[in-house]
């Protein structure tokens, strides 16, 4: 991805880049949405542990938070470039 970016930023075409990848270039126009009705699919971001069944309160502390600070900055991020989400978190 970021290769991808620099070659972007450099002018070298159109590309594909996640939104919370490509948020900072957008905000200061070093990067412009050109097709802003194309979307991909969602994708999921998982935690993986190695048991639920005896969950230590440190790795249970850590996935709470993971649920709300990055499903929360990528919810953030898709209302500011007025994508659609679902609650994959």
């Amino acid at each position: 991805m970021d290769a991808m970016a620099v070659a972007l930023r450099d002018g070298a075409g159109i590309g594909l880049l996640a939104s919370f990848y490509a948020i900072e270039d957008l905000r200061t126009g070093a990067l412009v949405r050109v097709l802003p009705d194309y979307h991909t699919h969602s994708r999921n971001v998982y935690a993986v542990y190695s048991s639920r069944q005896f969950v230590d309160a440190k790795i249970k502390r850590f996935v709470d938070a993971l649920k709300t600070q990055v499903g929360g900055e990528l919810s953030a991020f898709a209302r500011e470039l007025n994508i659609e989400t679902v609650d994959a978190l």
